[in-house]
Parts: C-alpha cells; structure tokens; sequence
C-alpha cells in the first residue's frame, strides 16, 4: 500500500488541497491584521499619543 494508492488518494489530496488552504488563509489573515494594528499604532503615536512600553521621552 503506498500513498498514491487509487482507492484512497482522492480523499488524501483533498484534505491536503483543504489544509494548505486553510493554512494559507490563517497566513494571510495574520498578515493583513498585523498591518492594520501598526497602522492603528502609527495614527496614536501621531496624535501624540505613545506606548508605555516604547522609549521614553527621557532617554
């Protein structure tokens, strides 16, 4: 029995078709958010207002 047996493969490469798409969509979505939450972090800091945990003012 190997992988590419033709009783089985269908079902094997669409659960793999379906996870490499799933995945995919995780990848982007992280993506996408994280350019949004910098860009939301970029219009604070130019009202003024900054991070606790960024450099001081001070420093």
């Amino acid at each position: 029995m190997s992988m590419f047996d033709e009783k089985y493969f269908n079902y094997i490469a669409s659960s793999w078709g379906i996870s490499l798409l799933v995945f995919a969509g995780l990848i982007f979505w992280i993506m996408f958010q994280h350019r949004a939450f910098n860009a939301k972090l970029e219009a604070l800091e130019k009202q003024g207002i900054t991070r606790r945990s960024g450099k001081s003012a001070k420093a």
